[in-house]
C-alpha cells in the first residue's frame, strides 16, 4: 500500500505557497497605487481591525486558552484590550499624524 500522504502535503504547500504569493503581489499592487496614503483607506482599515477583533474574540480567547493555557480574562487584558485601546488611538490620531510635516535636514547632509 502506498503512501499519498507526503504528495498530498506538497500539494497543500504549494498552494499555500501560492496563496501567499498571491496575496503578497495583491497587498504590494494596493501599496504601490497610493491608495494606503488615504485618510479614508486607513480609518476603513482600522475599523476593519477593531470589528475583527470585537467579533472574533472569543476565537482569540480560546486560542490563547488551548496554546498558552491563559485564562479568558487575562487574555482580554494582556492580548484583545490592548490591541482594541490601540486601535482606538490610532483612529483618533490618525489625521493628526498624516498632516504633512518639514522635517529639518542635519548639517551634515547639505552639499559642500
Amino acid at each position: 500500500m502506498e503512501d499519498f500522504s507526503s504528495s498530498k502535503n506538497n500539494n497543500n504547500n504549494n498552494n499555500n505557497n501560492n496563496s501567499i504569493e498571491t496575496a503578497a503581489r495583491e497587498l504590494r499592487e494596493t501599496f504601490n497605487s497610493g491608495k494606503t496614503k488615504e485618510e479614508k483607506w486607513r480609518t476603513t482599515q482600522l475599523k476593519n481591525l477593531l470589528s475583527l477583533l470585537m467579533e472574533k474574540q472569543e476565537h482569540i480567547h480560546t486560542a490563547l486558552q488551548h496554546d498558552l493555557a491563559k485564562h479568558p480574562v487575562e487574555s482580554f487584558r494582556d492580548e484583545v484590550g490592548p490591541l482594541i485601546k490601540s486601535v482606538n488611538y490610532a483612529l483618533k490620531g490618525l489625521k493628526k499624524w498624516m498632516v504633512g510635516k518639514k522635517a529639518d535636514l542635519p548639517l551634515a547632509v547639505f552639499p559642500a
